[in-house]
């Protein structure tokens, strides 16, 4: 079965809590047994999503579609780590 629970939330001023929003929500959908599909977003939501998906699966595949993949350490001043 498939469902379409709709956007995650963020904090659109303030990127490292829009993270840990991500963080919670994707730990969340995981724990109540669904495997999401996360589509759309800015590169900067996949890290809290793998983060999210390594606490709770052994096995993921991350597949991207997009001109370029780009995975920054530093956003708009923050430690991304």
């Amino acid at each position: 079965m498939v469902a379409d629970i709709g956007d995650i939330s963020i904090n659109t001023y303030n990127i490292i809590k829009s993270c840990e929003l991500i963080r919670e929500q994707v730990a969340q959908i995981i724990s109540n047994g669904c495997i999401p599909l996360i589509m759309g977003g800015d590169h900067t939501v996949t890290y809290p999503i793998l983060q999210a998906f390594k606490v709770f699966i052994t096995f993921y595949v991350l597949l991207t579609v997009l001109a370029r993949f780009g995975v920054r350490k530093n956003v708009f001043s923050n430690d991304m780590e």
